[in-house]
């Protein structure tokens, strides 16, 4: 065998051995990608689980659990392009905050009520889904605000109180050009003035549909 045959066929070896290389890595990140998708399957069965306990307890309210945590994705939609913190507001039983926490790990979450009881089946179910993206905080509202005024990157509620109060303290908490959603109440009972109510506290509407998106003012501008 001349020595460009040994030349050309330690060449091919080397080839193949990167090819056989590159086909592991491959299988390596396909292996991955599946291990990230059964995970997320996983939580989100878990948080069906935990939902409908808290439906059970009376804790949700009386629609399905898959009609509460699809309208849940209309918030994980509208905080596509946001990254950091995010409040939920009198989460209760963790609507839309936990749904916000299994979508999207790599937000911070934070979910806030004042009653304990609610705070501890919060905390629970944060262990059971589980999700580690996520702080249980007991607190009032108010206080809440002035322990961490404008921190947030986004607050979210649902359901959490009348349209004055509950912008008024989402406003205390958002940082400038953060974003606040809330749910739009179905028709009969009162909707958002929120277009004015929203430019009193700095607060811009960006769309409205499931859920009313509002800015708020950047400091800069």
């Amino acid at each position: 065998m001349s020595g460009d045959d040994v030349a050309d066929r330690g060449a091919d070896d080397v080839a193949d051995r990167g090819l056989d290389g590159a086909v592991d890595r491959g299988a390596d990140d396909v292996a991955g990608d599946d291990e990230g998708l059964d995970e997320l399957t996983s939580r989100r069965e878990r948080l069906a689980d935990v939902l409908e306990a808290a439906r059970a307890r009376g804790d949700l309210g009386s629609r399905p659990v898959d009609w509460v945590i699809d309208h849940a994705q209309a918030f994980v939609r509208a905080l596509d392009a946001v990254e950091g913190r995010v409040v939920d507001l009198g989460s209760g039983a963790g609507v839309p905050g936990l749904v916000i926490a299994v979508e999207r790990p790599d937000l911070d979450v934070v979910l806030v009520d004042r009653r304990r009881h609610r705070a501890d089946r919060l905390e629970l179910a944060r262990r059971r889904i589980p999700v580690e993206n996520v702080q249980v905080r007991c607190v009032e509202a108010e206080r809440f605000v002035a322990e961490v005024p404008h921190s947030f990157d986004a607050v979210v509620a649902r359901s959490f109180g009348p349209p004055e109060e509950t912008l008024a303290i989402a406003a205390g908490l958002v940082r400038p050009g953060g974003r606040v959603v809330l749910s739009e109440p179905p028709p009969e009972v009162e909707q958002w003035s929120g277009v004015s109510i929203g430019q009193d506290l700095g607060l811009t509407v960006l769309d409205r549909g499931r859920v009313i998106v509002f800015e708020a003012a950047d400091s800069d501008r």
